[in-house]
């Protein structure tokens, strides 16, 4: 059998790359708007005046929430400006006391028709903002809030506020701002908590992953060996169940049952700060599991915590991915921002690189048998990348808008980014 040289093997592997990546057009900055202060998190699109157009709202180092138009126009801006004593001053930075850390949360909290937004401060103070930037209330816990504020109707009928704190407490308001319970989760909450088949479900700085009643009541606790910053995602992963899906800083993704068991375990080679992502993203009527790490890493699993394929950045995937079909060709995308500058867009198939080609090289005859028999594994499964933008900045967060992409960056830009046919 003629061998192939190493010239010609890498052609062969680049003609087959070649096949596989059919994906046409580019991607375009279409505006930008500098909110002049440190971005820290997600930007929220969001229909806030039920006029049909999406508005962009975001908060700033500096204690600004931001409202754009969908043409990246200021639309309003709420002034965070609390006074703080001497004393306050000795354990805080003045620079960022009021900062937004956190990405907003937008809903119909009252039942009227129209939408409120609600954010948390370094500070420790939970707003509630009209759609057209006016407060409505503010509360003030022990401590900085870095998760997200959300809400949620319970059993009652009315929806509530949930939130976590430093100051060791998980938090849990009525839409008017009023205390109703709040739960000692005996470390500091750094994460957002999420409520998943009507139960309270958060991560704390000591490792614990809490679940609590919609009373405050602990029902089940998990604990892990490092902290937890990740949103908990419920989802029922093909199965009759509800699964629990966390990522901890010790770069393990863990999937429980709704009892708090593990179910399975997914180790990376860094810290998983961001919520999972969950779609088909390859069209075989299961869904896939998809998240960054901080070993550089966007990573796809099947249900099973087995991966499917995985791709590598040049610095951290911090914020979760986005998955929608961005070029409209009935194909989902994965799109993650990086440390690294970079926006990527990735299909969702993977690719299927060849180490050699079966048949052709890398075959021995071994004693004993008349046929070619493989020594190797021909190749593996791993992320295709499509489209790579340079941002000129760390992305911390992105979101859709349409069907374009609207992402934040360390810097203080936020970007309007679409697809454009060729």
């Amino acid at each position: 059998m003629k061998m192939l040289n190493n010239a010609n093997m890498k052609n062969l592997v680049y003609a087959f790359k070649k096949i596989l990546n059919n994906k046409s057009g580019k991607i375009n900055e279409k505006w930008r708007y500098d909110v002049s202060g440190i971005l820290n998190s997600q930007p929220l699109a969001f229909d806030i005046d039920g006029d049909g157009e999406y508005e962009i709202i975001t908060g700033t180092s500096k204690g600004d929430l931001v409202a754009l138009n969908k043409k990246g126009e200021l639309k309003w801006k709420y002034s965070v400006r609390e006074e703080v004593d001497d004393l306050e001053l000795m354990f805080l930075d003045s620079a960022s006391i009021n900062s937004v850390t956190n990405s907003p949360h937008a809903a119909d909290l009252f039942d009227n028709g129209t939408t409120n937004i609600l954010f948390g401060t370094e500070l420790g103070y939970v707003y509630m903002l009209s759609f057209e930037g006016k407060l409505v209330w503010k509360f003030k816990a022990g401590a900085s809030i870095r998760g997200k504020v959300i809400s949620y109707k319970f059993k009652d009928g009315k929806k509530n506020i949930i939130f976590s704190s430093l100051d060791k407490y998980i938090y849990c308001l009525t839409n008017r701002g009023e205390l109703i319970w709040k739960f000692n989760a005996g470390s500091e909450v750094e994460g957002t908590a999420n409520v998943i088949d009507g139960k309270v479900i958060c991560g704390t700085l000591s490792g614990d992953v809490l679940c609590l009643n919609e009373l405050g009541e602990l029902v089940w606790k998990f604990k892990t060996d490092s902290n937890i910053v990740a949103q908990p995602i419920g989802d029922k992963l093909g199965t009759p169940t509800i699964k629990i899906l966390l990522g901890s800083t010790n770069g393990k993704l863990y999937c429980l049952d709704s009892s708090g068991h593990i179910y399975w375990e997914f180790k990376t080679g860094g810290a998983i700060y961001d919520k999972v992502a969950i779609a088909d993203v390859n069209r075989d009527g299961k869904p896939e599991i998809l998240f960054g790490s901080c070993d550089n890493n966007v990573y796809c699993l099947n249900t099973d915590g087995k991966k499917i394929w995985s791709f590598e950045t040049d610095f951290w995937v911090v914020s979760s991915p986005l998955i929608f079909d961005l070029d409209k060709d009935g194909k989902l995308e994965i799109i993650v921002g990086s440390y690294d500058h970079n926006l990527y867009i990735l299909d969702g198939d993977g690719s299927y690189v060849l180490d050699y080609a079966p048949g052709i090289s890398g075959t021995v005859h071994q004693p004993g048998s008349y046929s070619d028999v493989m020594t190797q594994e021909p190749g593996e499964l791993v992320g295709k990348k499509i489209w790579q933008f340079n941002v000129e900045g760390v992305v911390v967060g992105c979101t859709m808008l349409g069907t374009d992409v609207v992402l934040s960056t360390k810097k203080g830009h936020v970007k309007k980014i679409s697809h454009q046919k060729s």
